[in-house]
């Protein structure tokens, strides 16, 4: 439990006699254990000289309908009041597509280009942003990669059509007969 701190009175000396120093010791440990309570993760303050890592992955789509392929991870080191818009021309730049694709949050595009990369939450959680770019921009490792991953899928659905084939119809189940307690009513 913690003690309210002592208040000096107003006209003693301070600056000789020592006696402010012992004030800041008495009151020492009290204040440095509810600064260590009240510092949880998300309420820590990042300074701003201070650079943070966010995670980027790319994400190849097209709008035929097909499932988007995934591309590389680019881990930036930028500072938390970095404009969302620097940093797009930052992740454009790692994945060298020119000025191709968007950047994406939460799987959504970031409304306000020009709020810093702090304000806008990305720093909450710095592994949910994506550079979304056209498949015709993909690399052909991530075209092979992803005509693998079709294949391996198509070979696991098959091996389940034919385990369901070979597998005995299921039974119907017979209608049971009434049980004796629906009785109709036969007032005549």
């Amino acid at each position: 439990r913690c003690t309210l701190p002592k208040v000096v009175p107003a006209g003693l000396p301070m600056n000789g006699c020592g006696r402010l120093q012992e004030l800041k010791q008495q009151q020492g440990g009290c204040h440095e254990q509810r600064r260590a309570r009240s510092m949880s993760p998300g309420r820590t303050v990042r300074s701003p000289g201070v650079p943070v890592a966010l995670s980027i992955r790319v994400l190849y789509f097209s709008r035929d309908g097909a499932q988007a392929d995934n591309g590389e991870l680019l881990e930036l080191e930028v500072l938390p009041d970095l404009s969302a818009e620097v940093l797009l021309w930052k992740a454009r730049e790692a994945a060298g597509v020119g000025s191709k694709g968007k950047l994406l949050f939460k799987m959504r595009p970031l409304t306000d280009m020009s709020l810093s990369i702090e304000s806008s939450g990305i720093l909450r959680d710095p592994k949910a942003l994506h550079l979304m770019l056209s498949r015709k921009h993909r690399p052909p490792e991530v075209a092979d990669r992803a005509a693998s991953v079709a294949a391996e899928l198509s070979a696991a659905m098959a091996l389940a059509a034919a385990e369901a084939a070979a597998r005995p119809p299921r039974r119907k189940k017979a209608n049971r007969p009434p049980s004796a307690g629906s009785v109709t009513s036969g007032s005549r």
